[in-house]
């Protein structure tokens, strides 16, 4: 009988021994096997208790099977905020705070939260210790206020612009002077400050043309003098004498056939047709001679250019 038992017992270690490098099966009349990401069972119809016997490097399972070592489905990425250090497989769960994900909702945006959820995007100001913190807020949009910081009140009539006590974005208003009188010909729209400045129609002014006289504002605010007597004979008008950026010149109101323009020492400039504002902007300081032509007669007139 003892040798019969050792005789068994041999030849089960010479088979265990055998079958360590095979990999590990169920024999039995019936069962089934259920496996997913997470877990794999296997079960055989006739064992109706669990138990495993393991001797050294021999495991020994009755019942359900379950692989060791099998993979653990989860986030992977060390960055993200769900993070799982036990997951071995990576299943596209990662939510990273302030990226983009969705909440199933197909009518919102949304938003991965400070407290790793998947919410709708709620803009405003995201800092805690700013006046206006928005609690609800998880996407900053560069509003924080700050008590005394500098801010931008998005008024170009104000400077030096300061949150308040009151969370408020205020400046100081510049002071711009000018005419605020909108009757008079001067009248500025963006002045705050009256200059005390504002001219008006029959006010004393200077047209800039020396043959003229009693320069006033005509209904049109337009400076304009008295003619002289032979201003009134001729009908030609060249002003302002001097002069630095243009002249006018016209006869009887329209511009002359032409006019042509020597400097002082009788050299020829140029020569300009049908044209009542002429540019001196170019021309070097001295004194020009301005020869009219019109409608077959010719009259000179100096001009002094001043820089």
């Amino acid at each position: 009988m003892k040798q019969t038992l050792l005789l068994t017992l041999t030849l089960l270690w010479s088979a265990v021994l055998s079958a360590q490098s095979l990999t590990p099966t169920v024999i039995a009349t019936a069962g089934f096997g259920y496996s997913s990401p997470e877990l794999q069972v296997d079960m055989t119809i006739g064992e109706t208790f669990i138990t495993t016997l393991q001797a050294q490097d021999l495991m020994l399972t009755q019942g359900f099977h379950q692989p060791v070592g099998g993979s653990v489905a989860g986030c992977t990425a060390a960055e993200a905020c769900n993070y799982n250090p036990d997951a071995t497989q990576d299943d596209g769960s990662c939510l990273f705070v302030g990226l983009p994900c969705d909440d199933g909702d197909p009518t919102t945006i949304d938003v991965v939260t400070a407290e790793c959820t998947c919410a709708p995007v709620v803009v405003g100001c995201t800092a805690p210790d700013a006046c206006n913190f928005n609690p609800q807020a998880n996407l900053g949009d560069f509003s924080c206020l700050f008590i005394g910081q500098p801010c931008d009140d998005f008024d170009p009539m104000t400077i030096l612009d300061i949150t308040t006590p009151d969370c408020i974005c205020q400046g100081q208003v510049i002071n711009i002077l000018g005419c605020m009188d909108e009757t008079a010909c001067n009248y500025d729209s963006t002045a705050t400050v009256d200059s005390g400045s504002c001219l008006f129609p029959g006010g004393s002014c200077n047209d800039g043309d020396e043959t003229t006289s009693n320069d006033t504002y005509n209904a049109d605010c337009v400076c304009e003098g008295a003619l002289s007597v032979e201003e009134m004979e001729t009908g030609i008008r060249l002003f302002p004498n001097p002069a630095s950026t243009e002249v006018v010149v016209t006869i009887n109101g329209q511009a002359p056939n032409e006019v042509q323009i020597f400097d002082a020492s009788g050299r020829f400039v140029s020569s300009i047709q049908r044209m009542a504002r002429i540019d001196i902007q170019s021309y070097a300081a001295g004194i020009y001679t301005f020869r009219i032509a019109h409608e077959g007669e010719v009259w000179e007139q100096q001009i002094v250019k001043q820089n």
